[in-house]
């Protein structure tokens, strides 16, 4: 398993969608990272653009398992000890781990905390430690106003005014935390790639420098400076009990009885211009498994045949302390 970087400046901002009525709608919220599945339709995006005749090989990469891939979530690096602190989104049964007799402060501490440390993972659950005050908050939410022409009223040229929700990075400030800068980062792992398609993968990824992620670059959105290959994500350690790190569609009931906790988003449902997508339940991150064996599909949301829009249901998964397995 291998991470990929994405550096990014202060202030910079991302528009993560969220399933809503409409375009207008969905642009009011946004999620608090970019989903596994909204990654996929990125790099797909940029093949589709940049190299079309390869498409369907690069597809059938995450089809066939060769190459699996994390949301994208943050890191934080420490300037001065050259360290990178990954944060991972919480196991989704956490509140339900914390002891009925404890204070409610505690339970409240548990319910507000959305990221927690490779080190938590790989312990007993404790909520006293849940939250890692050492660590400043990676990023900040915000909400601006623009105007545009709406597409679907092509008779009337009233220009509407509409609201953005965005994840903003935040300039780390004080004694404490200016030390650090905020990233994103996602895993991958890949299975027996040859050459040419290990090129393939690193020419979708890269090309996010040029195309952005999280938004259009020509409304100030989705800007990122570097794409950071082959960084070091050390974790050796062993267990029976996993985590998923993105979005899970199962392929079957038994593909769905490998997960013992898991929480379900809603996803797809988005208007184009000319069709509604189909929408679809799919299992969150932090959901816990008993097998790192889970196979998951790629579905089509689309009901065009000439304009495609598939979903990732193949998550990527982690292996963490059996407690969580067996709460």
């Amino acid at each position: 398993m291998k991470a990929i970087i994405l550096k990014v400046r202060p202030n910079s901002r991302f528009h993560f969608g969220k399933t809503a009525l409409d375009n207008e709608v969905g642009l009011s919220d946004t999620s608090d990272w970019m989903h596994s599945d909204s990654l996929f339709a990125a790099l797909v995006q940029n093949i589709a653009k940049y190299a079309p005749e390869e498409i369907e090989n690069f597809i059938q990469l995450f089809e066939k398992h060769k190459i699996k891939i994390s949301s994208l979530f943050y890191c934080l690096k420490n300037i001065e000890k050259n360290e990178i602190h990954y944060l991972l989104p919480k196991p989704i049964h956490a509140s339900n781990l914390v002891n009925e007799k404890s204070d409610s402060h505690i339970i409240k501490k548990v319910k507000r905390t959305k990221f927690v440390s490779l080190k938590f993972l790989q312990k007993n659950f404790d909520a006293d430690t849940i939250e890692n005050k050492d660590l400043p908050k990676p990023f900040e939410k915000g909400t601006t106003i623009q105007v545009k022409q709406r597409f679907f009223d092509s008779e009337d040229d009233k220009k509407d005014p509409y609201s953005i929700s965005f994840i903003q990075i935040p300039k780390h400030t004080g004694k404490k935390h200016a030390k650090f800068e905020t990233h994103f980062y996602f895993l991958y792992d890949e299975n027996s790639l040859t050459e040419k398609e290990k090129n393939l993968f690193k020419f979708a990824v890269d090309l996010i420098r040029f195309e952005g992620l999280g938004g259009r670059k020509s409304s100030g959105f989705g800007f990122v400076e570097e794409v950071c290959f082959n960084t070091d994500f050390n974790y050796s350690f062993k267990s029976d009990t996993y985590m998923s790190l993105g979005l899970s569609i199962p392929e079957s009931l038994d593909d769905l009885k490998k997960f013992n906790y898991y929480d379900t988003i809603k996803r797809g449902g988005r208007q184009r211009k000319f069709d509604y997508l189909k929408s679809i339940q799919m299992i969150s991150e932090g959901a816990i498994l008993n097998t790192s064996d889970f196979k998951g599909q790629v579905v089509e949301l689309s009901k065009d045949d000439n304009a495609p829009s598939k979903r990732l249901g193949i998550c990527l998964t982690l292996p963490i302390h059996e407690n969580y397995g067996n709460s």
